[in-house]
């Protein structure tokens, strides 16, 4: 969207069965490359669920605590830490 600038601050991925959506928010990483700030690796500042679907820019800027983890579903809450987990390793191989 032109209001972002081509910035990505986070990654969501919706669960229907738990009606959740989860929600990484990093630093900004350019979508079209150049300056090498907007392009290396982003710092993960925080994960959360909300419930219902949310789209992308609608949840950057998120100040509230999201779902307990307590209410998240075992399931559901062991895909996203795999993911992150991937996200990790592939980040220490560089």
């Amino acid at each position: 969207a032109p209001q972002d600038a081509g910035i990505l601050c986070e990654h969501l991925k919706y669960f229907a069965s738990a009606d959740l959506t989860a929600i990484a928010i990093h630093e900004g990483l350019s979508v079209s490359g150049g300056d090498d700030r907007w392009t290396q690796f982003a710092r993960l500042e925080r994960c959360l669920f909300l419930r219902g679907l949310h789209a992308p820019g609608d949840v950057a800027w998120f100040e509230g605590e999201g779902v307990p983890l307590r209410e998240v579903p075992a399931l559901v809450l062991s895909e996203v830490l795999r993911d992150m987990q991937a996200i990790a390793r592939r980040a220490a191989e560089g």
